[in-house]
């Protein structure tokens, strides 16, 4: 039978069993992994004999899981450790003074060690040197290279300096501040912003202004200066005076009803201002029209230069020229498309000027595409011409000729019977003229050929009956 336990329970087994053991099986049993150490479990210093790389000689190695060296600690320091230093500014650079050796790198662990304030992370090799008494970029040169501020004495210690002899540097000197305010360095209580009593001839918060100007308005008080109230900012000589309130602002006693000073009281209280705010509006002040402002205190209507009653300037158009009081406002045009003067009453506008183009005040045109037509035409002017001529609503009234009975139909009318003027002839047969004398006769009218045998043919009795070379009754050959 082959015996497969662990080989100290067999060495156990056989000393128990009264066996000679050999001292090539006792080491071959007490030390397994042959690395030269015994089992602990028999009294040995190896920590696992089950592996020939772990026992008391061996180097720690990182990363493996193992006490590699049985000391009690499983990847503690290796032979493969790195060597870290404390970064405890998080800046990248570490203090050399806190080296060790790790297995890996913990947060605010660096491997530089070239870090020379490892408390201020704006500090470490080719960091940008400030002007702050440190050496920033750790070369053992302090602020090398920088414009240093000046500095001013503070031999009072009150928190401001005197300008005289600045001392330039990044770090402040003892007893020096960045200021030089203060105006006596030889007393605590005088600096900028210290309370200042009036009157006392001490310029304790160092403002330069008038010791005796309690309200600080910049008027020193009576009797030293003309502030007629040294208790309050807001009266001293030329402050701005407000009316009606009892108070003298601007320390003048003269009348308190003329807030603009232009000699005129405020129409409110009973005098003839009438705008009391503004020294250029005043009775008989020079009234520039169109500017909004009633200047002299009439009354009148800004927009009305003229005084006709009607509006002009910017932004009015009742009066085409607000300058001369004869002139009015815009008229009506109508539209005159045939020139005879008188317009379209329907086509209108209204302008100061005649507009471009073709166009009248006169209106009533009746035809305004018809030069003969219009107010005032005579209807026997133009005969009978179809058209209105007066604009009377009748076309052709009293126009025409009379017209004579033509009942022969020779173009002559008998005198006797005629019809009314009219353009037109009635119906059936008439003539234009009266030349007929027998209007039952074609061949009798006025101007007619004589005929032989014949009567008055030509309605003339001062002529003969026939013409020449008629034959008469005499005449054989006429039989």
């Amino acid at each position: 039978m082959r015996w497969t336990g662990p080989p100290i329970v067999l060495w156990c087994a056989l000393v128990a069993s009264g066996c000679v053991v050999s001292d090539a099986l006792v080491d071959r049993v007490l030390d397994a992994d042959g690395d030269g150490h015994r089992t602990a479990a028999a009294g040995g210093d190896d920590c696992d004999d089950t592996r020939a790389g772990v026992s008391p000689d061996a180097p720690e190695r990182c990363g493996n899981g193992l006490d590699d060296n049985c000391d009690g600690r499983v990847d503690d320091v290796g032979v493969d450790a790195i060597t870290v230093y404390q970064d405890a500014d998080g800046d990248g650079h570490g203090d050399r003074s806190t080296a060790r050796d790790v297995c890996s790198i913990a947060d605010f662990e660096s491997t530089s060690s070239d870090d020379c304030l490892d408390a201020d992370p704006e500090v470490f090799p080719d960091a940008p040197e400030r002007c702050n008494g440190l050496d920033d970029d750790c070369d053992g040169t302090i602020d090398e290279g920088l414009p240093a501020p000046a500095w001013f004495r503070d031999a009072d210690g009150d928190g401001f300096g005197q300008p005289d002899d600045p001392v330039h540097a990044c770090v402040p000197p003892p007893n020096h501040v960045a200021n030089d305010r203060d105006c006596d360095d030889r007393r605590r209580t005088v600096h900028p912003g210290a309370d200042d009593p009036p009157y006392d001839g001490l310029d304790a918060d160092c403002r330069g202004d008038d010791d005796f100007d309690g309200d600080g308005d910049g008027a020193a008080a009576a009797p030293w200066g003309a502030d007629c109230d040294d208790t309050r900012p807001d009266i001293h000589p030329g402050a701005e005076e407000v009316p009606w309130n009892a108070l003298d602002e601007d320390c003048d006693p003269t009348n308190d009803h003329d807030a603009d000073r232009d000699g005129f009281e405020a129409w409110f209280t009973g005098g003839p201002d009438c705008a009391d705010t503004d020294a250029d509006v005043y009775p008989g002040a020079p009234d520039v029209p169109y500017d909004g402002r009633d200047a002299d205190c009439a009354d009148d209507d800004d927009h009305d230069a003229d005084g006709d009653g009607l509006r002009g300037g910017p932004g009015f158009d009742e009066d085409c020229d607000d300058d001369d009081d004869r002139v009015g406002g815009p008229g009506v045009w109508y539209r005159d498309s045939d020139l005879d003067t008188w317009g379209d009453g329907a086509v209108t506008t209204t302008a100061c000027d005649r507009p471009g183009g073709h166009w009248t005040h006169r209106s009533g045109d009746c035809d305004d595409a018809e030069a003969r037509a219009h107010p005032g035409a005579l209807e026997t002017a133009h005969g009978c011409d179809g058209v209105d001529n007066d604009c009377d609503g009748a076309t052709d009234e009293d126009e025409g000729v009379l017209w004579f009975l033509d009942f022969d139909g020779d173009g002559r009318g008998d005198p006797a019977i005629l019809a009314p003027r009219a353009c037109e002839p009635p119906a059936g047969r008439w003539a234009d003229n009266a030349f007929d004398c027998d209007d039952d006769d074609p061949d009798v009218y006025v101007g007619a050929p004589l005929l032989c045998g014949g009567g008055d043919e030509d309605c003339d009795p001062s002529t003969p009956s026939e013409p020449l070379g008629c034959p008469t009754d005499t005449d054989p050959s006429v039989r």
